[in-house]
Formats: structure tokens, C-alpha cells, sequence
């Protein structure tokens, strides 16, 4: 037993430093990658308040809209403004009703693939509506409206796209 006990502190050492590499490259390989996407990263995504929602969808002069845009009776626009180094937007859509689930919105990097889930549209008097803020130093990026998915951490078929530009 004398000769082994030399050996036990080396070999402890030994594997701690197995587990932690091995935890190391799990994490940051890039299978793992895909679970948060590049383009929300550290970023949330924050609901408005009422009144907030309210003037946005009121209208106002200061506000931008950008078209959504879609095959088949489907529209919708995106009025948003810059305020606060946040973009406060809201996605209204005249859709027909989902068989089950809700719409979802979706927002990427114009022209990339991996997307982060915003909020779902809720229906209104005049279609589905959502709101939320974001951060404007991810301007400019895409919107997109999908069809429920198969799990809620999964995009659907896109059904609206647009961009929203500084």
C-alpha cells in the first residue's frame, strides 16, 4: 500500500483537470452553440407596457413602419422608434386563425439564419398584435411572423417577413 499512496494526489489532480478540459470543449463547441443564437446573445427582449403599446399603435408622426411582407391574404406592417438606445416595436398582422398554437415572431440578423424567438402575437379587434424593445445596436434585423412550430422553442414556416432599418 506504501508504494501506491505516492501515486493517489498525482492521479486526483489528474482527473480534475480530465473533467474540466472535457467541460471546457463541451461548451464551447459548436453543437452547443445553436441553443442561443448569435444574434440574441446577452440581449433580452423586453414586453411594453400598456400605455407604451398603446402610442405605438395609435400612431404618431415620430413613429417608422416597415411592411411586412407575405404570400397569399396575409399582411402586416411593424411601427417602431429609436429611443433610449432601444427599438420599441410593435408587429401587427391580418392572419387567418392558427388550428392551434399561435403566430410567433421571430427576430435574426438581416440575411442570417439563426433566430431568436421574441414574443407570440395575441389576437386583437384587428388581427394579431405584439409588442417588445430591443436593443439598437442590433439595428438593422429582421422580423419574422411564423406559424407555430412543433415545440415553442422551434420556428414554424414563416408566414411575414420584413426588416426594421435605423
Amino acid at each position: 500500500m506504501k508504494k501506491f499512496v505516492p501515486f493517489i494526489f498525482p492521479l486526483i489532480a489528474l482527473v480534475i483537470v480530465i473533467f474540466l478540459a472535457y467541460r471546457w470543449y463541451s461548451m464551447n463547441t459548436p453543437a452547443n452553440k445553436g441553443e442561443i443564437s448569435d444574434f440574441g446573445e446577452g440581449v433580452t427582449i423586453e414586453n411594453l407596457s400598456e400605455d407604451t403599446q398603446a402610442a405605438i399603435i395609435k400612431g404618431s408622426p415620430d413613429l417608422k413602419t416597415a411592411t411586412l411582407s407575405g404570400e397569399g391574404e396575409v399582411n402586416g406592417e411593424v411601427r417602431y422608434e429609436i429611443k433610449d438606445g432601444k427599438v420599441r416595436f410593435t408587429v401587427m398582422a391580418e392572419l387567418p386563425k392558427p388550428g392551434t398554437g399561435g403566430y410567433q415572431v421571430w427576430l435574426n440578423k438581416v440575411g442570417g439564419s439563426q433566430r431568436q424567438k421574441a414574443f407570440e402575437l395575441v389576437p386583437g379587434k384587428g388581427g394579431y398584435i405584439g409588442s417588445a424593445a430591443i436593443d439598437e445596436a442590433l439595428l438593422p434585423f429582421e422580423v419574422n411572423v411564423t406559424k407555430p412550430g412543433a415545440t415553442s422553442a422551434a420556428p414554424g414556416e414563416t408566414v411575414l417577413k420584413g426588416v426594421i432599418n435605423k
